[in-house]
């Protein structure tokens, strides 16, 4: 069973990383710690995700965690 996550409180740690964030990759350093929160409750090998990834189809994704895949833009 999947423990029940606050998606309100998701949704606000994520604006909070973005206001505070002056770019892309500084973003997505205070976005992982938000999601390895979340992809621990899941099981997703967070700690194992893999960065600027090619897909099959040979799109390039900024993260890839287990199944999970997560493209960042920068903030504003």
């Amino acid at each position: 069973m999947i423990d029940e996550i606050d998606i309100s409180q998701v949704a606000e740690d994520i604006l909070g990383a973005a206001r505070r964030s002056t770019s892309e990759e500084d973003f997505k350093i205070r976005a992982v710690k938000i999601f390895g929160k979340i992809f621990e409750t899941w099981n997703v090998p967070w700690d194992e995700g893999k960065y600027e990834y090619t897909l099959v189809s040979g799109i390039r994704a900024d993260a890839l965690y287990g199944h999970v895949v997560i493209e960042y833009e920068k903030p504003g």
